[in-house]
């Protein structure tokens, strides 16, 4: 995003004098605050300033910010980069006839194609290229999960001539073309106890990372095999996603997968937002998300608006980059579930017109050429130290209210678990004392009672010190011997508050 304002500083004295221009606005203003004498960066990632102050977000993430002058390049640059793709893949057993009606529909194929090889029986073999030959020229990546049902052995290595002609076949496969690419998850869903290679989170760890090695020391770079933890949404009793993972030296991509059966119906916060908030908490707030697997069954139950809501919420969370969704038919506990969206030629029109909001020709390509890597990059540098807000990953805020986080300049909106920030929230006055005491570093102030009506709140020492700075005079003019703690800050009295602490002249 290019800088869309500019500012100058000029000393004169101890002051300086800062020139912000904005589209149809001009602010001028000097300061002498020992913590405001630092040049603003540049881009300096300010979209509006207070044109919307009634909200944390904007109040918060852009004015105290603005006042403080002190938005570090990292959070700039994370927030400023190009953004992930939204991919669409498919698992079916009709991919050629299914991707040929979703290009028809979409205008572009599937970015992804799911494949199920396993390390027990699958290799070596002649007809792994050939399937890998039918998915590329369909225009697809293949996503491809590889099972063992000797865990043990796989760690010991046992497996490991298995694994060789695996990497040798896939390696060369890889060598005979110009521009191919190949995602894999080892060992899927190992988090449940279903599995012969599940419920083991140190031997799937040690697994994962076998697979993943006999790759790497083939010479197979991230620019042609990315590697993903993929664990189902919900655990078996005992365990976590967390307990699983192998670690960011080894995971490009973090998935999981959810099925809604009806068995009860699934919400989208049930289906989805609850693990990527189990993810962000307890795994990464950097690594992209894919959700490896999931459908929905019709059964009476509006799965439209469940496709829709699937489209807008996961198109809004910034971590996600897109969906598999299982197109197939299966028994399930002697229950015959259909979660088809594509059949024949016919596309459910939900799902077509989701596909067509996130399509992104080539989109896949965002994972191996290098964009991936600064992204991931970016955001670790943004969340480093930071805590975990739940609610922040569909505002176009995230990154300013990272940074205020880093800061210390807001702790969260819910204590005292403190994982919410709330921002589409409105500010008290009192909230905003705070902020801008601990955005400003105001030194504390003893005795005196300035205001009447803030002996109970719990921002009554950030007021005194909002008063002895001279940065609040009260809100009940002339007599201005009430602050209003829990009232709501408006447009004029958040342009007080800045033009005081920033020591305007006028």
């Amino acid at each position: 995003m290019a800088p869309f304002f500019r500012y100058t500083v000029r000393s004169r004295s101890d002051q300086r004098k800062l020139v912000v221009s904005l589209p149809g606005s001009l602010f001028i203003v000097s300061h002498s605050n020992s913590r405001l004498l630092r040049s603003l960066p540049m881009p300096f990632h300010m979209p509006h300033l207070i044109l919307r102050a009634s909200t944390r977000t904007i109040a918060l993430c852009l004015a105290v910010v603005a006042i403080a002058g002190l938005l570090p390049p990292a959070a700039a640059s994370a927030a400023d980069l190009e953004q992930p793709p939204k991919l669409v893949g498919l698992a079916t057993q009709t991919f050629d006839t299914d991707a040929a009606t979703y290009e028809t529909a979409v205008g572009i194929a599937p970015a992804l194609r799911q494949a199920f090889w396993s390390l027990s029986h699958d290799w070596p073999n002649a007809w792994a290229p050939a399937e890998l030959d039918r998915i590329e020229a369909i225009g697809s990546v293949t996503y491809v999960e590889i099972t063992s049902y000797d865990l043990d052995g796989l760690v010991a290595g046992a497996q490991d001539n298995t694994v060789a002609a695996m990497v040798d076949t896939i390696g060369g496969w890889l060598a005979a073309g110009t521009n191919r690419q190949i995602v894999i998850a080892p060992l899927p869903e190992a988090n449940l106890v279903d599995f012969a290679w599940g419920a083991d989170p140190v031997g799937y760890k040690a697994g994962y990372k076998r697979i993943r090695a006999a790759f790497r020391d083939a010479g197979l770079g991230p620019d042609q095999v990315r590697f993903v933890f993929a664990m189902h949404g919900t655990s078996s009793p005992g365990f976590s996603m967390a307990d699983f993972y192998p670690g960011d030296d080894v995971v490009d991509v973090i998935g999981f997968s959810i099925i809604n059966r009806n068995n009860p119906w699934h919400d989208y916060d049930s289906a989805f937002q609850q693990f990527i908030d189990e993810i962000k908490g307890t795994i990464s707030q950097s690594k992209p998300i894919l959700i490896t697997q999931t459908a929905s069954v019709v059964e009476d139950q509006d799965r439209a608006s469940w496709l829709r809501d699937m489209f807008t919420n996961l198109g809004a969370e910034s971590q996600v980059i897109g969906f598999i969704y299982f197109n197939r038919i299966k028994t399930e506990g002697g229950k015959y579930n259909d979660y088809q969206v594509i059949k024949d030629d016919w596309i459910d029109p939900a799902f077509r017109d989701g596909a067509v909001d996130w399509a992104s020709p080539r989109g896949v390509d965002w994972l191996f050429d290098g964009r991936m890597d600064s992204w991931v990059t970016a955001r670790e540098e943004a969340f480093a130290g930071v805590p975990y807000f739940r609610d922040i990953g569909d505002s176009p805020f995230e990154f300013d209210i990272l940074w205020l986080a880093s800061q210390g300049i807001t702790q969260g909106c819910n204590p005292p678990v403190n994982d919410q920030f709330c921002p589409t929230g409105t500010v008290t006055r009192g909230q905003m004392a705070a902020f801008l005491v601990r955005a400003l570093d105001l030194p504390a102030v003893s005795g005196g009672d300035r205001f009447g009506d803030d002996d109970d709140s719990v921002f009554e020492a950030d007021i005194e010190r909002l008063a002895a700075a001279g940065i609040t005079a009260g809100c009940n003019p002339p007599v201005n011997d009430q602050f209003c703690p829990t009232g709501t800050v408006t447009r004029g009295q958040m342009a007080a508050f800045l033009a005081r602490a920033l020591g305007n002249q006028n």
